[in-house]
């Protein structure tokens, strides 16, 4: 393959979320999560995160904090609504308005009817009992120091009402932290901006090696075991100095799946809180908490109360928990994420905006010059700069 085809082929072939299992939300009734491409209804929780709107249409909130970033990065900011009807009948989501306040002036946009492309989970029609999830972002023509977000949702009823749901966001500016690559040779992003998905909702990255980027041919070409992926057992090095604060390196491996690393199908354990399947969740000293998800099975170098420096190998990129290829995903929190109760309980942990540091880039195989930047997908990274 030729330096950044595996880009080229990644933009056109499929969007990636091979992991998909990044959100949580909660209502104080429901436990909802956003996995490989579907809404699961988990059951009952303790109440807790923020909601808007009456008993019979109830819109949740994630993640508990909304950052917006504070030197240009796009998006900004980024945050989901999720709309549970709890009518006894249907409803249609006819507008969706994004209002955006700073300084005390208001940008408003609007999306109507089959022009609504902020659904990434269900349709407009919404069966009683069924639940959309709306991906909420800066459209980049925002405030660039907006300092709340406010988004309604127009809906209309089979006999003819309307009702109406308003949801007001305050954001909270925080600077992007700029991490060291955590891998050495040419990594592809399956999964960057735009399309991240996260635990922390809002800011993350899958990474598989550039061979690794799937071929769409016809035939399918046969799966590979996992030793024939170039992914498959890369080290891992800590992208900073750190403390160790939680790890798990005993789960297995799964086989992988048609599609690819990054195919959107996903897979979920039968046990839910192994969703993450093995991982390494650093404190850094001043940038808030790095989580490396899916590791290889008995790979981790570290252990929990370590320090680390960054460019020390902590484990090795593996298939474990819901993941359909060898590929390391990875993002910032805020605060600690109980990872191991990330389908029972409540997460408090949100998102952070970050990027990488003394990493080469080449974006549709013309390299970017940055010493900082935050990738999007299909750009292929490597160490240097």
């Amino acid at each position: 393959m030729k330096p950044g085809e595996g880009a080229a082929r990644a933009r056109l072939a499929y969007q990636v979320a091979s992991g998909g299992w990044g959100m949580v939300f909660m209502d104080g009734s429901w436990l909802l999560s956003a996995i490989g491409g579907c809404v699961v209804l988990v059951g009952f929780c303790v109440p807790g995160a923020r909601a808007a709107g009456q008993d019979d249409v109830r819109v949740i909130i994630r993640p508990k904090t909304v950052y917006a970033a504070t030197d240009g990065v796009q998006p900004r900011w980024r945050f989901n609504l999720v709309a549970i009807n709890r009518r006894e009948d249907s409803l249609t989501l006819e507008e969706v308005t994004i209002a955006v306040s700073a300084s005390g002036h208001t940008e408003t946009r609007t999306q109507a009817g089959d022009e609504i492309d902020c659904i990434t989970q269900g349709t407009r029609e919404i069966a009683a009992g069924a639940v959309i999830v709306l991906d909420i972002t800066d459209s980049g023509d925002d405030p660039e120091r907006g300092e709340a977000v406010t988004v309604t949702l127009h809906f209309s009823t089979p006999a003819g009402t309307t009702l109406e749901r308003s949801c007001p966001v305050a954001l909270l500016h925080r600077r992007t932290a700029y991490l060291g690559f955590p891998l050495a040779g040419r990594w592809l992003v399956a999964n960057g901006r735009p399309e991240q998905h996260c635990v922390g909702v809002g800011f993350g990255f899958d990474l598989i090696a550039e061979e690794d980027a799937p071929i769409h041919d016809d035939p399918p070409a046969p799966v590979p075991p996992l030793s024939g992926f170039a992914s498959w057992g890369s080290p891992i090095l800590s992208p900073a100095r750190a403390t160790v604060v939680d790890c798990r390196g005993s789960r297995p491996d799964c086989p992988p799946a048609p599609g690819g690393p990054a195919s959107f199908s996903g897979r979920m354990p039968q046990d839910r809180s192994q969703l993450v399947g093995n991982y390494v969740l650093l404190k850094t000293e001043r940038d808030g908490f790095i989580l490396m998800a899916h590791l290889k099975q008995d790979s981790l170098r570290v252990a929990t109360g370590d320090r680390v420096r960054r460019g020390q190998v902590i484990g090795q990129v593996g298939n474990s928990g819901n993941s359909t290829g060898p590929h390391l995903h990875i993002e910032m929190l805020d605060e600690h994420a109980d990872l191991a109760a990330i389908m029972t309980t409540r997460l408090d942990a949100s998102g952070v905006p970050f990027g990488f540091r003394e990493v080469i880039c080449e974006r549709d195989c013309v390299v970017v010059p940055s010493s900082k930047m935050v990738p999007e997908t299909g750009d292929v990274l490597r160490e240097g700069g």
